[in-house]
């Protein structure tokens, strides 16, 4: 049994809303048709449980880490007097919803063997993993940000922070139906429009989220090495 079977959805937390928020390949930001190669639960060092997501998107493989519970194992936030879900557990349910018709805390892990990058080894090696296998194959819509954010090193502690060099790389910001474009509040709400995907067009389309803005790197990237240790 997973962290997933502890969780619910729950009254006295306050519903997602529709808003316009902010691998190698790196997607221009867009909605894409998106089909799940795998996905499988994963928990942190912290505690916090995880689904690792690969999706084939136009035959390019995109990869997302979607925390789904915090370190004591929750799936919402407290802010202000007020509980909410935490974003990537809203995105993570919304594919659930959208592939199966179930929820992600409804959905069944069998254990399957993967290959997976190993620190130890350096290499991938097979794996067990919890996979959930209903998602497997079935399609989805993503809307997907280009994000321009800090490279990260570690410091001294051992905690990664951010350099003065920069990277581009893609985030799943939004789900949609890839049956009628429409997002899960449309969809509990029975509105038969899909707007919101043209509001997040309008937005985001060919843009650039830019995670740098108005923020300072707290360390300097390493100097890259000379071809020669006596040049």
């Amino acid at each position: 049994m997973s962290f997933l079977s502890n969780l619910s959805y729950q009254d006295n937390i306050n519903d997602d809303k529709d808003t316009l928020g902010g691998s190698f390949t790196v997607l221009e930001s867009g909605v894409y048709d998106a089909t799940v190669k795998y996905a499988y639960l994963s928990q942190a060092k912290s505690g916090a449980g995880a689904v690792n997501f690969e999706f084939d998107v136009d035959g390019k493989t995109i990869k997302e880490t979607m925390y789904v519970t915090n370190r004591e194992g929750k799936n919402y936030y407290e802010r202000n007097g007020q509980r909410n879900y935490l974003p990537s557990f809203i995105n993570a349910d919304a594919i659930s919803l959208f592939t199966t018709g179930k929820s992600l805390f409804e959905q069944k892990e069998e254990t399957k063997v993967i290959n997976l990058y190993n620190f130890d080894v350096k290499k991938e090696v097979p794996t067990e993993v919890p996979m959930l296998t209903a998602m497997i194959g079935k399609t989805v819509k993503l809307g997907i940000l280009k994000e321009k954010v800090f490279k990260q090193i570690k410091d001294n502690s051992g905690n990664y922070v951010d350099t003065d060099e920069t990277r581009e790389q893609n985030s799943i910001n939004k789900v949609f139906s890839a049956k009628d474009n429409r997002t899960v509040n449309e969809v509990r709400a029975e509105i038969d429009s899909a707007q919101f995907m043209n509001d997040w067009l309008e937005k985001w389309e060919g843009q650039v989220s830019d995670k740098t803005a108005n923020k300072k790197p707290t360390a300097s990237a390493p100097a890259k090495k000379t071809s020669s240790l006596f040049a």
